[in-house]
């Protein structure tokens, strides 16, 4: 009972990311989505760009999972047509980075000490960026001092 509650609670975040960026549409073929989108309705607020954008929007607000989801969506547009599917694109490759101060909090808490301590240098600007990660250029420092 506990886990279908925290699922319809998750069905409706989803459904109000969904709704605030008017792209409905993708629960209405959906047993449960169509309950969903129908309730959330009242909370739709016309947004900017093509149903495409808005969803590839939605999707980055949810976070890595949805962004792959969009990803995988975007070579079908026998699924969701050829102008989603193309805005969609979007999803592999211009994905904006995150702060430094998030890659910095998330480097020690998973080595245990800050990007100086490891590394010779570490730039904070990242070449790229994309659902899970962002890649930094580094230079790493030796256990003696010496760069490797």
């Amino acid at each position: 009972m506990f886990s279908a509650c925290r699922n319809l609670a998750r069905i409706f975040r989803i459904g109000r990311v969904l709704a605030r960026h008017d792209v409905l549409f993708l629960l209405e073929g959906l047993p449960v989505g169509s309950l969903v989108a129908s309730l959330l309705r009242p909370m739709v607020r016309p947004a900017e760009g093509r149903p495409g954008q808005r969803l590839a929007r939605a999707f980055v607000e949810l976070g890595p999972t949805f962004i792959k989801l969009g990803q995988a969506l975007s070579t079908r547009p026998d699924l969701m047509g050829e102008e989603i599917a193309h805005d969609l694109t979007d999803l592999q490759d211009r994905l904006e980075s995150f702060p430094f101060e998030d890659v910095r909090r998330i480097l020690t808490a998973e080595f245990g000490e800050p990007p100086e301590a490891l590394w010779q240098s570490f730039d904070e600007v990242p070449v790229a960026a994309a659902s899970i990660a962002q890649v930094h250029f580094a230079q790493l420092r030796g256990k003696d001092g010496q760069l490797r």
